[in-house]
C-alpha cells in the first residue's frame, strides 16, 4: 500500500470515527471509552479468537451501533438492570455499559479465555455497575430465579397488614 493510499484509508477510519461519535451524541469519556475498547479488541484480537471484523469500519457499524440499537426498541434509562448472555467479546453488553453508564449490567459468558478479556476490557474503560458471570445461561438464570423467589418471599414476609 502506497503512503498516499494509507493516509487515505487514515482519513476514511478518521471520518467513521466522527459519524459515529456525532450519530450516537457520545460524551469525550465515552468516545474515548470506545477507542480503548476497539483498541483492546483488535490487540487481543490477534492472540485469540474474538472475532472476524477488526476494521474500524467494520467494529463501528457491525459492533459498536448494533449493539446500541437495542436502545431504539427499549427504554434502557428506565431499566434496573440488563444482562448480556453469551457475551463473547462484549457484544452488546459493553457497548451498552459504556452509552448508559448507570445501567447495572451483567455479561455471561463461560469461556475463561473471553472473560479474562472482558476483565481486562472492564478494568481499563474504568467501567464501574458492570460484572462477569462464569456460569452458563441456564444455571444463571436458575439461581436469578431461585434470588427472586427469595426476595419476594422476604418482602411478603415482612409486610405489615
Amino acid at each position: 500500500m502506497s503512503q498516499k493510499e494509507n493516509g487515505q484509508l487514515k482519513e476514511h477510519y478518521r471520518a467513521v470515527w466522527d459519524t459515529f461519535i456525532s450519530l450516537e451524541k457520545l460524551s469525550d469519556k465515552q468516545s474515548q471509552q470506545f477507542h480503548a475498547y476497539m483498541d483492546l479488541l483488535i490487540e487481543w484480537n490477534k492472540k485469540m479468537n474474538l472475532t472476524a471484523i477488526t476494521d474500524v469500519p467494520g467494529i463501528v457499524a457491525y459492533h459498536f451501533q448494533d449493539s446500541l440499537r437495542v436502545a431504539d426498541f427499549v427504554d434502557v434509562t428506565a431499566s434496573k438492570g440488563a444482562a448480556d448472555i453469551g457475551t463473547g467479546a462484549g457484544f452488546p453488553g459493553i457497548p451498552i455499559k459504556i452509552k448508559y453508564p448507570t445501567l447495572p449490567m451483567i455479561l455471561i459468558e463461560v469461556n475463561n479465555k473471553k472473560i479474562t478479556f472482558l476483565n481486562e476490557v472492564i478494568k481499563q474503560l474504568g467501567l464501574k455497575g458492570i460484572v462477569v458471570s462464569n456460569l452458563d445461561w441456564r444455571t444463571f438464570c436458575v439461581k436469578l430465579l431461585i434470588l427472586l423467589i427469595c426476595s419476594s418471599h422476604v418482602l411478603l414476609c415482612n409486610r405489615k397488614n
